[in-house]
């Protein structure tokens, strides 16, 4: 017999699990769901377990009535061990990886929300070549668990664009440092920060970093740049906790994953800083001011 609630896996900075916190009002509403929801947000409530699959293990062996994944890498782990348990992922790219089988009918026991990152990361090189000048070299910051099929899309823009990469493979917080050190030595001109669970969770060491190296960077959620980053381009972050929370809220009135359609942002925006902009000497095109949806100043 499952528990009543819910598990909730991958990794969280502090403000997106206040996010997760408001949108779970949404599913544990009374009018949704008459049920005490527990969250598991961090390795240190699972006790013993110091790798990704121990923490799946952990996590289905609650049995509670749904998990709720983060990121592709988390999502698949939990696949691994178990093929009946509800699971809703908040993921790059559900569909592209093979988590589920498609958008209308997700099959088995997974959907969710997800955030089309190889599309988007191909999007933000583009806006990269319109904002930096002469732009030739730019060096792409990439967990390797979490961007595999980011990669194609961005390979065939930076070609019709011109642009030569410079992959820089970052799988833990130790190996930020040296990535944007290398960047900033091998003179690239921008940095495309893809979309990563482990790399938004340190955004604010990203900023700090690329501000040192005067290294124009974009990234793709908001907070990024409202941390002193320079620009952002991707959905708006609370709208996905919100959506995955609606999901969440369906399957434990006891509709299947499988019936469920996985969801997609209903929105995107760009968003600059033009305090990070003037400590990079950078001025903003014109043509990016009026098209951006929020501007820090």
């Amino acid at each position: 017999m499952s528990r009543r609630g819910l598990g909730c896996y991958g990794r969280a900075p502090l403000r997106r699990r206040r996010e997760w916190g408001q949108s779970n009002k949404v599913c544990a509403s009374p009018a949704t769901l008459k049920a005490k929801i527990s969250l598991l947000t961090s390795a240190s409530q699972l006790k013993g377990a110091t790798t990704i699959p121990d923490l799946a293990a952990q996590l289905v062996g609650l049995e509670p009535s749904v998990i709720m994944t983060i990121g592709d890498p988390a999502t698949r782990a939990v696949q691994q061990k178990t093929k009946s348990a509800p699971i809703v992922a908040l993921a790059d790219d559900l569909v592209g990886v093979g988590l589920v089988d498609n958008l209308a009918r997700p099959g088995g026991n997974t959907t969710g929300v997800q955030i089309l990152a190889p599309e988007l990361s191909a999007k933000r090189l583009e806006l990269l070549k319109q904002l930096v000048p002469g732009l030739s070299r730019v060096a792409v910051l990439a967990d390797p668990d979490n961007s595999g099929s980011q990669l194609p899309p961005l390979r065939e823009a930076a070609q019709s664009l011109g642009i030569t990469l410079q992959m820089l493979e970052v799988r833990s917080k130790d190996d930020i440092e040296k990535a944007i050190t290398a960047a900033s030595s091998e003179h690239a001109g921008a940095l495309n920060v893809l979309a990563s669970p482990m790399l938004f969770a340190q955004s604010k060491l990203i900023v700090e970093l690329t501000a040192k190296y005067k290294l124009p960077a974009i990234h793709q959620w908001r907070e990024a740049v409202e941390a002193g980053g320079l620009i952002s381009y991707g959905p708006v972050l609370a709208e996905m906790w919100r959506q995955t929370a609606l999901l969440v809220g369906r399957v434990l009135k006891g509709q299947k994953p499988a019936q469920l359609p996985v969801e997609e942002p209903s929105r995107y925006e760009l968003v600059i800083n033009l305090k990070a902009a003037q400590a990079l000497e950078l001025q903003i095109p014109e043509a990016i001011r009026l098209r951006a949806d929020a501007v820090i100043q």
